[in-house]
């Protein structure tokens, strides 16, 4: 019963909808129900939405502006998965695959360093 009402519900909003604001809705209404079960958390989609906590910070990395280099940052602080991110960066090894990915036009025909792949 609860997917049907969900089914209408999202059938008759997106009546009302230009076509270019339905996949905001869909994705507005699809990562609100993923919040609820608590599979984005406050901090996480806190970053989505505002940014990294910290505002300001310059790179130390050659190829990363410091905008680039704040959000990686800004990743570790909210999810354990990323934390050492911005030392894989600095890491001599792994700054040649980070540098390849950054610098191509097509990064996802790129590899990551080992620890990432």
């Amino acid at each position: 019963m609860i997917n049907d009402i969900t089914d209408s519900f999202y059938v008759n909003i997106c009546r009302g909808l230009f076509e270019k604001d339905k996949l905001i809705y869909s994705f507005l209404n699809a990562s609100g129900i993923i919040r609820r079960d608590g599979r984005i958390t406050f901090a996480e989609w806190n970053y989505f939405v505002r940014g990294p906590l910290i505002k300001q910070i310059d790179s130390p990395i050659n190829y990363l502006d410091s905008l680039s280099y704040l959000k990686i940052k800004g990743l570790e602080e909210i999810h354990a998965n990323f934390i050492g991110l911005t030392t894989s960066f600095e890491d001599a090894a792994d700054s040649v695959y980070w540098k390849d990915i950054v610098t191509s036009n097509e990064p996802w025909k790129c590899s990551f360093p080992p620890k990432y792949d």
